[in-house]
């Protein structure tokens, strides 16, 4: 089996697409009905892994980027210490640029086969490239991280900005890690 990975506007077997089910119903949504939408106007390009031979969909992911408002995350004092000596030491900015991970999904089929964790890795490996060969000043990924994926996303290094308010959970979680972290992880140093 061959896994490959090609643009969303690059996969032809439209009928695959709208066959690809997770359990999620509002990834389902933005994969069948809005990833094509998104890559159209510029706003997100979408990833699919699928297998060589079958054409069959694994998983996908939407990016983008995205200015993150350093006076809103201010507001959150894990923010303040984990993050924010990380980007705005010495400059008075207001905001600065993130990779943003809009979407991800993984086929029930496939669930629980490593392949969310596979596809997050070839992530970080992209961002580490789009430092060193295109000098661009990428220094956190970012996710609005559903509840029930919060844990997955912190398996991998993200870290929660905010855990929840006082009165109920969250819908979605904002969560970053930075690159120093992701370099870490994809080029770990031998003890």
């Amino acid at each position: 089996m061959t896994i490959k990975s090609c643009a969303y506007n690059a996969y032809i077997d439209t009928q695959k697409i709208k066959g690809f089910y997770c359990e999620n119903e509002r990834i389902n949504k933005f994969f069948h009905e809005e990833a094509e939408e998104l890559e159209k106007c510029g706003a997100g390009n979408t990833v699919i892994y699928y297998e060589d031979s079958t054409g069959e969909i694994f998983g996908f992911y939407t990016l983008s980027l995205r200015p993150l408002n350093i006076t809103e995350l201010k507001n959150y004092d894990r923010f303040n210490k984990k993050f924010l000596s990380d980007f705005a030491n010495s400059f008075e900015i207001e905001e600065f640029p993130a990779l943003e991970i809009m979407r991800l999904g993984v086929s029930y089929d496939h669930r629980l086969k490593r392949i969310g964790a596979s596809i997050i890795y070839d992530i970080y490996k992209q961002v580490i490239e789009l430092q060193i060969y295109y000098n661009l000043p990428i220094n956190v990924i970012f996710i609005e991280a559903l509840y029930e994926v919060t844990e997955f996303y912190e398996k991998l290094g993200f870290e929660f900005i905010k855990y929840s308010d006082e009165e109920h959970r969250l819908e979605k979680y904002p969560m970053l890690i930075n690159t120093k972290k992701i370099i870490d992880i994809v080029y770990p140093k031998s003890k």
